[in-house]
């Protein structure tokens, strides 16, 4: 959670955004914040604190109005953190200073066909958002712009279509990833996403499929130490001629795989630690020039089952099992996919070699996957 505490904070002018709107229902008091299409409850006195923010303008002014005079202090505290939730949540923005004649820096990011820029007021570093997205950079025109804001010490980032949110220096990064994530698989009309590893070497590609926890980062950053290319860790798009493209976002490490990176003498992943939107801390993987942007063949596709015990193996799965585990990480903008996509998707899984990589060690999961793209 983010942090207000200070002078800056308690006299800096909040606005109420133009997607939160308060309204009793019942006796309840919520606010809607139409944007996420999300209600939230609030108390008697949150529904009073955002009553004195909209009335005051600042935390130290509607702190006073609910005091008694004698307390102010203790009713600042509760401001400072009910006013917390709300900058996160995107229901109040800080009033933005004027930015005089300097320009934002801009950066261009795009991917098949679609292209967004980040506008970053204030004093950032742009070099690490550069490393972690080094696979979407561009110079073509942004169709849809994120302004990036550095305030008070907080990032603010707010987009058209979306509400904004505040969020501390460490985990700004990873939530422009998340909302890029959103916004290609919102705006992808045709064929279909998958939540998958892709990698290739001599121009044949490797699907890994598994869930979050399954391995599929430190399995890719062994390979990637080996000499496989990298085209995506997390987003693969699969088109409906049975076309196969990876989203190359830069790998997040968890704290976990971090002393396993120097083991596998692979790439260099950054100095920095970023918090995630789900808590974790992690680290990105920064595999050279990547590949994302250009269409596979698949010639290999590996279900992970990793977990203690056991010989490491590879099991022998049927098309079916292989397209059923797919399916159920595939996202399509329209809520659904076609069959033509199905076929194509059915197309793949049937020119590939398939199995179920069974391991608990990142050497032995390696030497198998050597051994079955070979």
């Amino acid at each position: 959670m983010i942090s207000l505490s200070g002078p800056f904070w308690d006299h800096h002018p909040l606005e109420r955004a133009r997607n939160a709107h308060f309204l009793r229902v019942g006796a309840k008091a919520v606010i809607f914040d139409e944007s996420a299409q999300q209600l939230f409850e609030l108390n008697e006195s949150s529904a009073a604190i955002w009553g004195a923010i909209g009335d005051a303008g600042t935390m130290a002014a509607a702190a006073a109005r609910l005091s008694d005079g004698d307390a102010v202090g203790a009713v600042l505290d509760h401001v400072r953190e009910a006013v917390a939730q709300w900058l996160e949540r995107g229901l109040l923005n800080p009033a933005v200073p004027a930015d005089g004649a300097e320009p934002p820096t801009e950066v261009r990011l795009a991917w098949m066909g679609r292209s967004v820029g980040l506008n970053l007021f204030g004093p950032f570093d742009a070099g690490p958002l550069q490393a972690v997205f080094a696979g979407f950079q561009s110079t073509e025109p942004a169709s849809y712009v994120l302004d990036v804001r550095a305030i008070g010490g907080l990032v603010f980032i707010s987009e058209p279509e979306a509400a904004g949110c505040a969020k501390s220096p460490e985990a700004w990064i990873p939530e422009v990833k998340a909302r890029l994530t959103r916004r290609l698989l919102q705006t992808t009309t045709s064929g279909f996403m998958l939540h998958a590893a892709l990698l290739s070497r001599g121009g044949e590609g490797l699907l890994i499929c598994g869930d979050s926890s399954a391995g599929k980062t430190m399995l890719s950053a062994s390979l990637l130490a080996d000499g496989f290319d990298y085209h995506a860790d997390d987003v693969v798009w699969i088109g409906e001629a049975g076309e196969v493209i990876g989203a190359p976002f830069a790998p997040a490490v968890k704290a976990g795989g971090w002393p396993l990176l120097a083991e596998m003498g692979g790439e260099a992943a950054t100095s920095e630690t970023y918090l995630r939107g789900d808590g974790q801390q992690v680290r990105y993987l920064l595999p050279p020039a990547p590949k994302g942007h250009v269409p596979l063949r698949i010639g290999s596709i590996l279900l992970l089952a990793r977990g203690e015990g056991g010989s490491p193996q590879i099991e022998a799965v049927t098309p079916l099992e292989v397209m059923t585990a797919m399916l159920n990480s595939a996202y399509a903008a329209r809520g659904a996919i076609s069959a033509a996509g199905l076929k194509s998707l059915g197309r793949v899984v049937e020119d590939a070699r398939i199995g179920r990589l069974c391991f608990s060690d990142w050497r032995d999961g390696r030497r198998l996957v050597q051994a079955f793209a070979a």
